[in-house]
């Protein structure tokens, strides 16, 4: 073999690995894209549903907020369990965005704050049924997948309920 052919050849088997490396990242990076964005979701709806009990007097808001505390409180304990069994663990923080979410609605009280919960649950509602839909579609773990699919039916109705919610 001559000189050039050998370093082509090397340089083939170079590309080669880096395309599957690549390919193997990607992967990866799909399940934990799920997992990072769907508990960063799961988290944001149970804090803000508890602010929502703390500081709304509308009957309608507090009835919504405590199912969202209860039913994303049961997601999260089978997301944990359905984590554990493919050796995945979930972000416990919000991230920076969710974070600022959360300040404003701190910062904002009645009818203001009421505005705010109900326009920040149909976005994160609508991001999650996005987000679920996809992945029970397309996503690459299996148990993820079947997850993502018993989970979708749940999000769809509260995002049919948030959006009956009229607020002055």
């Amino acid at each position: 073999m001559n000189v050039p052919n050998f370093f082509l050849s090397i340089a083939i088997l170079i590309l080669f690995s880096l395309t599957f490396i690549s390919s193997a990242e990607a992967n990866t990076s799909t399940v934990e894209s799920f997992v990072q964005k769907a508990a960063v979701a799961n988290k944001f709806e149970i804090d803000s549903s508890q602010l929502a009990l703390q500081k709304s007097n509308n009957s309608e808001i507090r009835r919504f907020a405590e199912r969202m505390v209860n039913d994303h409180t049961k997601v999260g304990e089978r997301f944990t369990t359905t984590l554990q069994s493919i050796n995945q663990k979930a972000p416990e923080t919000l991230d920076e965005k969710h974070k600022k979410l959360i300040e404003r609605l701190e910062q904002s009280s009645g009818d203001d704050f009421n505005r705010l919960y109900v326009q920040l649950q149909t976005d994160a509602h609508k991001e999650a049924v996005d987000l679920f839909t996809d992945y029970s579609k397309n996503g690459k773990d299996p148990t993820l997948r079947d997850f993502a699919e018993k989970t979708l039916p749940d999000l769809k109705s509260h995002l049919e309920d948030i959006r009956k919610i009229k607020v002055k």
